[in-house]
């Protein structure tokens, strides 16, 4: 694994960003968590985990990082969800403690107590919700104990955090409620006392409070879905900030000096507060393309002899995005100013459904559910630009052979052509609307010839005629299928076509008769294909055999003597090819939580990308003798 591109922001519980002392940001995406130094340009993964992963949370003073990940459903029935306990340092697990029945939803960790250890505490959202909490003696190296274990209550939890100031005392909020739990030793041993948070009856009971914070002076403070701020002691509330957000609150950062900064989860906007509760700054607001404020964390800050306020913050978004972002708040003045963001970790919003990679370059685009395409540069790993290009779902994506432009399709059945000669985010165009959704194009290795598969099964041939102000030709159709094509190959001197539809069938076309190959003696003249995307086929064979349903295999690419498949399961194959003998041995690669969408070498074949469908990641794979997938066969 060489990098992880995304962030998961978006339905996510708790805390889910951390910066180490090493100036590291930790998070996680599909079933990775990752620790990404943004100014040396450099990752490091743990990836002991084997679905997606719900929470992390980092020790204050230990190098540890606690990970939770959800159940795994299996054929042979459903497995628990894990919590493991590994040692940020080595990247080495510690403890896997794996006897919870329900999915976990928040993990939080105790400072050091008198006892010279640490309690974690572990929330599980089911029928009930159910409260555990563990002693971690050390730095990790003894056995974990389990203290207690208690219900929490009968609805779902949304966060937990210990109190800063008792070790002994969490905070749990959630579906329309604040508890704290306190943590006591008894005769019979250790027992927990709950207090109830009971709301002010001057407005009306929030539906659910989504955050919380311990302010300097000890007030717990929270952020509901209503958008307030409720300032609380004893258990009570004692003050409301009303209205601090159209919409929910995402969460709460208390600064150095004791300045609290709340964010909204749907109005994207920062409001800041003094430690009094007075408001200070607001009117800063992220642009739609960034999503709305899901996690903050304070990065620098310093106030002036002026008594300005520069506050600069790393922040998560629920588009799937990391931010950097700094403002200032001075005295007198409500409005923010100098409000500026810069783009840490780029991520797909939602489902990934096509990479294309441009040829002989190591960029990709990638496209989905959110609409939108990404174009990546695969060596400085980062996003090169983002472009909002359709009102509905992009299904597809190809690229020219010589790079030029690439064309998109719509789940609404439109094709996009985006040029490609320009470091410039690029001006879309809409070409052609089929009205069935696009389910597949490619684009000939040697013209500017696009075949267009859409849902009912039917092969569109289109020309691109870039001198023309009618860009798209619609030349003629290729009938054969039944279902929708969902692979295409073009043979290296564009002369002719394979196909995979959804109903498993193989064909093979001429181009320039737009007619079907029915004389299999006819596939001889046949000498090399320019890509092997179709996952059906006698070069692929051995693919095949160890998958029951032919519904497995999501996607395929070759380069060289590799073949690479991406499959339901979440991981990412690689075969020597061509892969023809049954039972070929294979190497293995994890770190996808969802089924794999898409697969695709880059540049020389030493770079191969992946996307994760519904976990919105794409992991990129570095193919030389540093390989470190797990050998199968």
């Amino acid at each position: 694994m060489q990098w992880v591109y995304g962030y998961r922001g978006r339905g996510s519980n708790g805390a889910n960003i951390y910066q180490l002392p090493t100036g590291e940001l930790v998070y996680y995406i599909a079933a990775v968590c990752v620790l990404y130094n943004p100014e040396a340009q450099t990752q490091r993964h743990y990836l002991e985990h084997s679905s997606d992963i719900v929470d992390v949370v980092v020790h204050e003073e230990w190098p540890l990082c606690v990970t939770a990940q959800t159940k795994v459903v299996t054929d042979e029935g459903s497995i628990g969800s894990h919590v493991h306990i590994w040692n940020y340092d080595t990247l080495h697990k510690l403890h896997s403690l794996e006897e919870f029945t329900d999915n976990v939803a928040c993990i939080a960790l105790s400072k050091v107590t008198e006892k010279g250890s640490t309690i974690l505490a572990v929330v599980e959202n089911g029928n009930k919700s159910k409260l555990s909490l563990w002693t971690i003696n050390g730095t990790g190296d003894e056995p974990v104990s389990k203290i207690v274990s208690v219900v929490a209550g009968a609805d779902h939890v949304h966060s937990l955090e210990f109190h800063p100031m008792d070790h002994n005392t969490m905070i749990l909020t959630g579906k329309g409620f604040v508890t704290l739990w306190t943590l006591k030793d008894g005769p019979d041993g250790a027992t927990m006392d709950r207090s109830q948070g009971l709301f002010t009856r001057k407005i009306p009971r929030p539906k659910s409070v989504l955050c919380s914070k311990v302010a300097k002076n000890g007030d717990l403070l929270t952020g509901d879905s209503d958008g307030n701020v409720m300032i609380w002691k004893d258990a009570k509330v004692i003050r409301v900030l009303k209205g601090a957000h159209q919409g929910s609150v995402g969460d709460i950062c208390v600064m150095d000096d004791g300045t609290i900064i709340s964010g909204g989860l749907s109005d994207g906007a920062f409001v800041v507060f003094d430690n009094r509760y007075q408001l200070i700054g607001a009117g800063a607001t992220l642009p739609d393309e960034f999503g709305c404020v899901r996690r903050i964390l304070q990065k620098t800050y310093d106030i002036n002899e002026d008594e300005v306020r520069y506050c600069r913050l790393v922040v998560g978004t629920s588009r799937n995005c990391i931010l950097d972002v700094s403002f200032n708040v001075s005295p007198g003045e409500t409005e923010i100013s100098n409000f500026e963001i810069e783009p840490i970790v780029q991520g797909h919003a939602k489902e990934i459904f096509h990479i294309a990679n441009i040829p002989g370059q190591d960029q990709f685009l990638s496209c989905g559910e959110d609409r939108s395409v990404i174009c990546w540069d695969g060596v400085a790993h980062k996003a090169d630009w983002v472009l909002e290009v359709s009102e509905t779902s992009l299904t597809s994506l190809a690229t020219a052979f010589d790079g030029h432009f690439a064309l998109a399709g719509s789940d609404d059945g439109k094709i996009f052509y985006i040029p490609l000669n320009s470091d410039n985010i690029p001006e879309k165009e809409e070409l052609m609307d089929f009205k069935e959704g696009i389910s597949c194009i490619s684009l000939s290795p040697t013209e500017y010839l696009a075949i267009i598969g859409t849902d009912d099964g039917e092969l569109h041939c289109v020309e691109i005629m870039l001198d023309s102000d009618d860009k798209a030709n619609h030349l003629s159709d290729l009938n054969g299928h039944s279902s929708k094509v969902k692979h295409i190959d073009w043979s290296d001197d564009g002369n002719y076509l394979r196909t995979n539809s959804a109903d498993h069938e193989l064909l093979y076309w001429v181009v320039n008769q737009r007619t079907q190959v029915t004389d299999s003696e006819e596939l001889d003249d046949i000498t090399e294909w320019a890509s092997h995307t179709c996952p059906l086929d006698f070069n692929s064979l051995a693919i095949w055999t160890r998958i029951d349903d032919g519904t497995d295999i999501n996607s395929c690419d070759a380069s060289q003597d590799m073949l690479v498949i991406g499959d339901d399961r979440g991981f990412v194959l690689i075969y020597p090819y061509p892969a023809t003998q049954p039972r070929s041995e294979f190497m293995l690669f994890i770190g996808h939580s969802s089924h794999v969408s898409v697969v695709r070498f880059l540049g020389d074949g030493t770079k191969l990308v992946s996307g994760g469908g519904k976990d919105s990641s794409i992991i990129q794979w570095s193919m030389g003798a540093q390989n470190s997938g797990s050998p199968g066969e």
